[in-house]
């Protein structure tokens, strides 16, 4: 699996998000290293490893982890497709493996397909 973030896709400059429990804040890059990428946040740079998908190099359990718009889009789209299948009367009950999008919308379609 490629790593969320890397020094081909991140730059100093770029502006990421941190998801910091329900809290989502711009920060800023401000250094990227061979494993960490550093972003400015309470007017320090705090770091993130880049092969974890962006998780906070200091914080074991619940922590802060770097995100993008995109990611975050893709996030709301899924859970508003879970939220159209509930109405269908399917709960999805999965750990830390969801099926795509892309999935979840065919199998709305199939189920959208049927009830009309």
């Amino acid at each position: 699996m490629a790593a969320l973030f890397s020094k081909e896709n991140v730059k100093v400059g770029d502006t990421l998000l941190l998801r910091d429990g329900p809290k989502l804040d711009e920060v800023t890059v401000v250094k990227v290293g061979r494993t960490l990428v550093h972003v400015r946040k309470y007017g320090r740079p705090m770091p993130f490893r880049m092969s974890d998908g962006g998780l906070n190099e200091r914080m074991f359990g619940y922590g802060m982890w770097l995100t993008t718009p995109e990611i975050e889009a893709e996030r709301e789209r899924a859970a508003a497709l879970e939220d159209r299948l509930k109405e269908f009367g399917i709960a999805l009950r999965f750990g830390y493996s969801k099926p795509s999008t892309a999935k979840l919308e065919a199998l709305l379609k199939v189920m959208e397909s049927e009830d009309g």
